[in-house]
């Protein structure tokens, strides 16, 4: 078709661009949304098994490192105990005379002992040695202290559970002549030359560490 100006109009593209446009303005159809809601919930049930397992394997990672860092406190405080034991007698709160260094393996108090080194930051007129005992109560290792050693009828008794999950320990004595004892009751002037503990946590398995004791003075 020509207008008068001769320039030709096509009525067939105008046509052609109404269709165009009401296809793109028509929306989406049922179909393409279902695919959509399918598509979705599939990619949302993947991301949240992902952050199901990424916050379970955050929590395995984290009771981890508390058990390891239970064990190792452990450890510490048994080796400075065993290491700073003087075999110091006591007297226990009906007056009967105590060992400066005992142990039983299988007992539930399985170590007392007489330790010296206690801080004393604020100067106070005290003694600087401790009596110090472990035991194990159902699941429990229990470390108890005194804050004096001869009780004389008031305990004064501080327990602090130092580790968890425990299922069993063991514990031996290297006697002066190198022979390993599951008992040990000694004075002063007898003191084993070291002391093997052994305990079966949970999470670890056994784990067994060798503790030297000083030599009697």
């Amino acid at each position: 078709m020509l207008n008068w100006k001769g320039i030709c109009f096509s009525p067939i593209s105008k046509v052609s661009n109404r269709r165009v446009s009401d296809r793109t303005s028509r929306g989406f159809t049922l179909i393409e949304l279902l695919v959509a809601l399918a598509v979705f919930a599939v990619m949302s049930a993947m991301a949240y098994s992902g952050l199901t397992s990424l916050l379970r394997v955050g929590a395995g990672v984290e009771q981890t490192q508390t058990a390891l860092s239970e064990l190792q406190w452990f450890w510490v405080q048994m080796e400075r105990d065993v290491e700073q034991a003087i075999g110091r007698p006591v007297l226990d709160e009906v007056g009967v005379s105590l060992p400066g260094f005992v142990g039983n393996d299988g007992a539930s108090v399985f170590l007392e002992l007489t330790r010296a080194g206690r801080l004393n930051p604020q100067q106070r007129t005290r003694s600087s040695m401790q009596r110090i005992s472990y035991r194990l109560e159902e699941d429990k290792l229990i470390r108890s202290s005194w804050q004096q050693l001869d009780r004389g009828g008031e305990a004064n008794e501080q327990n602090s559970v130092i580790l968890t999950d425990v299922l069993d320990v063991e514990i031996g004595f290297l006697s002066q002549s190198k022979r390993w004892k599951k008992q040990w009751s000694g004075s002063e002037s007898n003191m084993p030359r070291a002391v093997e503990v052994t305990v079966d946590v949970a999470e670890w398995g056994k784990v067994r560490r060798i503790f030297q004791v000083p030599p009697a003075s």
